[in-house]
């Protein structure tokens, strides 16, 4: 079954998500946090969008961001995947491992309730996995950093290059071992990189929320979700949560095959009314996309999209504008 093109409009507010491809090389600790946020942050100085929260699970990754250039969200997204994977290849002693699987996820959020949904199940996603009681104890989080009721937080970080990454050793780690490696990072360039996280500005995205709701009383609503949903799974899980130093030294290598992949979905919403607005939408468009897909060496193919559309190999035709799109009649 063909995929479906990548549609990205500035100003709207996407997940992406993305795998590895075997293993959990993504453990909670220090390290890793250096490493993901140095990668972060080189991502988003090249590739500008506001990042609104994020969470690096040992398998898996989710980030929530609003699009200010359509050509820079797969641009982002490829830079992460293949820094991250040269860390990692790094970390195990490995040479051009494969480490991500193949494209990536990400549905548009339609609506501010399905945008407060998707960040309560980001933001607990540690929780869920069983790494840790709280998401603010979680060191691949926004949540760990970024200032509660803050518009926006930010932090500077150093460039790593790619040749100061130690490999670990082949057994269990510890504490001690995950330190001295942290040392070894330790780079004397001047060049630096602003990973910023701008927790509020999903609220931008809809008429509902950036003209008519007040910001305080949105932060309410999600904290309350967050507290509630994790008072949930607590109590469902009790006695099953490591301690935070298991945690952190988490064997890398742990060999681990993914058994379940979820659904490429093109859209998140309230209902299923408004994803129907949405995808007809979406649907009627493609039909414009000619015949011509199933021919992928046809010289100059990429500029036969409809404006706003990456072809599945990533190639833009150029930015849709929002006004011709369903999500003004949508909030």
């Amino acid at each position: 079954m063909p995929r479906n093109p990548k549609l990205f409009t500035t100003g709207t507010l996407v997940e992406l998500t993305f795998r590895i491809e075997e293993g959990l090389p993504f453990a909670p600790n220090k390290l890793i946090k250096i490493l993901v946020e140095n990668v972060l942050a080189r991502a988003q100085t090249m590739y500008p969008l506001k990042i609104v929260s994020y969470v690096v699970m040992p398998n898996h990754v989710h980030i929530l961001v609003v699009v200010l250039g359509p050509q820079d969200v797969p641009d982002f997204v490829g830079y992460f995947k293949r820094e991250s994977a040269y860390f990692v290849n790094s970390l195990l002693g490995k040479i051009k491992h494969t480490v991500w699987c193949e494209g990536y996820d990400s549905p548009v959020i339609l609506d501010p309730e399905t945008a407060i949904k998707r960040l309560t199940y980001i933001n607990l996603n540690p929780i869920l996995a069983i790494q840790t009681k709280k998401a603010t104890n979680h060191p691949l989080s926004s949540a760990y950093w970024v200032k509660p009721d803050s518009a926006s937080s930010e932090i500077q970080v150093r460039r790593i290059p790619r040749n100061k990454v130690p490999k670990l050793p082949q057994r269990d780690l510890t504490l001690k071992d995950i330190n001295k490696a942290i040392s070894k990072l330790e780079y004397r360039g001047t060049e630096a990189y602003t990973l910023k996280v701008e927790p509020n500005a999903w609220m931008e995205c809809f008429e509902e929320t950036a003209t008519r709701r007040n910001p305080k009383e949105l932060i309410e609503i999600l904290d309350s979700n967050i507290n509630q949903e994790s008072l949930k799974i607590l109590k469902e899980k009790e006695g099953q949560f490591p301690t935070l130093e298991s945690l952190q030294t988490q064997n890398i290598r742990k060999e681990y095959q993914p058994k379940k992949f979820g659904k490429r979905m093109l859209c998140f919403g309230k209902d299923k009314a408004t994803r129907l607005v949405y995808l007809k939408w979406f649907y009627e468009y493609c039909k414009n996309l000619p015949s011509y897909l199933k021919k992928k060496d046809t010289p100059h193919h990429r500029n036969h999209y409809p404006p706003g559309f990456f072809a599945p190999g990533g190639f833009l035709s150029a930015n849709i504008l929002r006004e011709c799109t369903p999500f003004n009649t949508i909030a």
